[in-house]
C-alpha cells in the first residue's frame, strides 16, 4: 500500500527564494528512494511570505517523521506542517 502525504514547508523568511528551497528537497529527497514527489504548489500566506505545497507517495512501511527529518535539515526551512495523511487506493 501506498500512503499520500501533504506538507506545507515555511521557508527561514521571507526573503528566501522559494525555487531554491525546492531545489534543495528535491535533492534531499532523491536520497530517499521510496519517495516518489507527487506535486509542488507554492502558496502565498501574507506580506511576500509563499510556503511550499509538497504531495508526496511513500510506502506504508517508510516513516512520515523521516521525511520530515530529512527536509528539516535544509537551513531554509524553518516549519514542516503536515496538511493532509491518507492511504492511497489502487
Amino acid at each position: 500500500m501506498t500512503t499520500i502525504i501533504k506538507l506545507k514547508i515555511f521557508p527561514s523568511s521571507a526573503e528566501t527564494e522559494i525555487e531554491k528551497v525546492e531545489e534543495k528537497i528535491r535533492e534531499k529527497l532523491k536520497q530517499l528512494e521510496s519517495i516518489n514527489i507527487h506535486s509542488f504548489e507554492k502558496e502565498d500566506i501574507a506580506f511576500g511570505l509563499k510556503v511550499l505545497v509538497l504531495t508526496v507517495l511513500i510506502p506504508d512501511e517508510f516513516s512520515p517523521s523521516t521525511l520530515e527529518e530529512k527536509i528539516k535539515e535544509i537551513d531554509e526551512v524553518s516549519n514542516i506542517e503536515v496538511v493532509d495523511c491518507r492511504r492511497a487506493l489502487a
